[in-house]
């Protein structure tokens, strides 16, 4: 994950929010994890991308598991689409 990281930002230049989603979705934890209660990860919020030129903020949250269909020792992560909140200029 981290070399996948490592040679988009040396692509260099100013990433689109769609390259950002795009670059997330390949370095971003699998949505099939194997069931283990021992070690659960983290589960709140996913992946934030924070737009200052526009003053936005997208957010992919954490909406639950459950059971992988094809397989009884997985589970399957769910998660929100982005939300987006934008600053007002009140």
């Amino acid at each position: 994950r981290l070399e996948v990281l490592n040679e988009a930002v040396k692509a260099g230049g100013k990433f689109s929010i769609e390259q950002v989603k795009e670059i997330n979705g390949r370095v971003a934890v699998p949505p099939y994890i194997p069931q283990n209660p021992q070690f659960p990860p983290g589960r709140t919020l996913w992946h934030s991308i924070y737009d200052l030129d526009e003053g936005k903020l997208s957010v992919k949250f954490y909406l639950g598991d459950e059971p992988d269909p094809n397989d009884k020792n997985s589970m399957k992560l769910r998660y929100s689409p982005y939300v987006d909140f934008q600053l007002s200029a009140n």
